[in-house]
């Protein structure tokens, strides 16, 4: 959850509480994507500030994990922004107890029936999502959360390319970065698999990157329009 109005924090943790939830309080938009990743639902306000849409963006990025919004709010346009940034239910502040659990509890059951996979295969190489955790043959491999989610971003697509300037909005969102922030990481990722043997994320040159273990070392391949390079 996050919330940083007092008041609403010292009633609503206790009645969350009651209801069997255990609660991972944050009070800055930055702390959800560090901290929510293994989050069965997000309760976010969207009163913290203007990237509050930007941050949703962003988590349901990482996450599948359904998004109940509050706000002081009741415009239309600020509903739709939170609704087109991909929360699932939008509430008025103020609102009643009773509501929020129930609208919390109708959007668990529902995550739980539409659920997604949480883990991708590609190849050998895994990801579990729920932990944010790779394994490769079933062996653990260490990476950083933003090598994480660049795979992540790739594996949602397998052998096809991901340009880099999509690769940056999904990992940072609006946050202004230069496409020379994502080769830096990628290139630091691949080294690190490297030193195991692991050849599975790729160059397309002129485009991007792609995530596949059917492209061998000692040849070129060809995607559309762009050569791809191991």
């Amino acid at each position: 959850m996050i919330e940083d109005d007092l008041v609403t924090v010292e009633s609503l943790i206790p009645a969350l509480w009651d209801e069997g939830y255990t609660v991972s309080l944050v009070t800055v938009y930055g702390e959800v994507l560090d901290r929510g990743g293994g989050a069965r639902l997000l309760i976010f306000s969207l009163d913290l500030g203007a990237d509050g849409p930007d941050t949703v963006r962003r988590f349901r990025d990482r996450s599948a994990a359904p998004v109940l919004a509050t706000s002081r709010s009741a415009e239309l346009a600020d509903k739709l922004a939170g609704f087109r940034a991909g929360v699932d239910d939008y509430l008025v502040k103020p609102y009643s107890m009773e509501e929020l659990l129930m609208r919390a509890n109708a959007l668990i059951k529902r995550g739980e029936r539409l659920a997604p996979p949480r883990r991708l295969q590609v190849g050998r190489l895994a990801l579990d999502l729920g932990q944010r955790q790779v394994s490769w043959d079933g062996s653990p491999l260490e990476v950083t959360p933003t090598q994480f989610a660049i795979l992540h971003a790739l594996a949602n697509t397998p052998g096809e390319a991901v340009s880099k300037s999509r690769l940056v909005d999904q990992i940072w969102g609006a946050t202004p970065r230069g496409q020379n922030v994502i080769e830096v990481h990628v290139c630091e990722l691949r080294r690190r698999l490297a030193a195991l043997g692991i050849n599975v994320v790729h160059t397309v040159r002129g485009f991007g990157y792609m995530l596949s273990d059917q492209v061998g070392a000692d040849r070129l391949e060809r995607v559309g329009h762009h050569e791809v390079t191991p």
